[in-house]
């Protein structure tokens, strides 16, 4: 996966891998009720594997989150960045209320409390995204925070692969 270089052909190009992951939680959750509601002697056998899905769920999800930071982006060779940002900066505010500005051969984008930092290479861009802080956030905000990440790197690559490709 690390030498693959990836085309955002639209904005969705990005799958949220954790979707299937949470289905197989609820579809353990469930299960456990409806087999306690048939037989209570088994809640604490139920109750394990609940609680077994719910630390993968959770061990997943952080290395979803992590693998995020890896993955490279087709790009031209050294594109002008500060041009760039000047034609993507109306584009990103106006659609999808994202700020962005230039340094060298970084672009920094600003959105929902998350910093994202672009960062082109040879013939590939990454996409690097700041946590919000450096404590771990509760489990649900971190699904959530998971979600903005897939989605606001589903936007930038697509827009910015649109405009150099």
């Amino acid at each position: 996966m690390k030498n693959k270089l990836y085309i955002a052909r639209k904005p969705s190009s990005i799958i949220n891998e954790m979707s299937i992951i949470r289905f197989l939680c609820f579809f353990a959750f469930v299960l456990a009720v409806v087999i306690m509601f048939f037989n209570p002697y088994l809640i604490v056998p139920e109750m394990f594997i609940v609680l077994v899905f719910a630390v993968l769920h959770h061990v997943v999800l952080k290395y979803k989150i992590e693998k995020l930071r890896y993955i490279k982006f087709k790009s031209i060779k050294n594109p002008d960045v500060k041009v760039l940002v000047k034609k993507l900066s109306p584009v990103f505010m106006e659609n999808y209320n994202i700020h962005i500005s230039a340094d060298n051969f970084k672009i920094t984008a600003l959105y929902g409390g998350l910093v994202f930092n672009i960062i082109f290479c040879d013939d590939f861009f990454n996409i690097k995204y700041l946590p919000l802080s450096v404590n771990d956030v509760s489990y649900m905000k971190k699904y959530a925070q998971y979600k903005k990440i897939v989605k606001t790197m589903r936007i930038i690559a697509y827009e910015i692969q649109k405009e150099m490709l």
